[in-house]
């Protein structure tokens, strides 16, 4: 290898290295990123229902109330499609995380919700919350761990191209067996 390869792969080594702590760190922060939402660190607010669209908001249904000039985004997977004409005219209490209640009444903002029950039915509870987000953090660090597996090992082989280690004679040599094995066949 030329003096300009060899600088070439040492750069290349130390870029997927940087990438491979990248992914560590992420690993390890994406769970901490927020604090689990608990009744002591939500605000719960109540509201009647007027009317409900279907599907207008990404993977949900959109409320609205007639306390508040404003939507009430839920998770598709909380609601029954089937209920949701039901609904309609029912007092909705409702929980959001104590950091967002003071954006309440910004009419672009459209906080979480964590936890929902309209007439004393539980829609969505805060342990079904907490259970999404930490399936969704799984899958991150799941994708974290792959990633930064495969950045480790590109690093390492760079490494030890750059220190002319490996050259993978024995990878050459299987292949020419094999080759070999299936030439003299014929």
């Amino acid at each position: 290898m030329t003096g300009m390869g060899k600088v070439l792969t040492l750069l290349l080594s130390a870029f997927f290295f940087l990438l491979f702590m990248l992914m560590l760190f992420l690993f390890f922060i994406i769970p901490n990123i927020d604090e689990r939402p608990t009744e002591s660190n939500t605000v719960k607010l109540t509201a009647t229902i007027t009317h409900i669209e279907i599907g207008t908001e990404k993977n949900g249904y959109v409320i609205y109330t007639s306390e508040y000039d404003r939507k009430i985004r839920v998770h598709k997977d909380d609601m029954a499609a089937g209920e949701i004409n039901g609904y309609i005219g029912k007092v909705a209490t409702f929980r959001i995380e104590q950091k967002w209640s003071e954006q309440w009444n910004n009419a672009s903002f459209m906080p979480p919700i964590v936890a929902l029950c309209i007439q004393g039915k539980d829609i969505l509870t805060l342990e079904s919350f907490n259970k999404r987000l930490d399936d969704s953090y799984r899958k991150g660090r799941i994708t974290c761990a792959v990633f930064g597996g495969i950045f480790l090992l590109l690093s390492v082989y760079s490494f030890l191209r750059y220190r002319g280690r490996f050259n993978a004679p024995w990878l050459r040599t299987l292949f020419r067996k094999k080759h070999c094995a299936n030439s003299k066949a014929m």
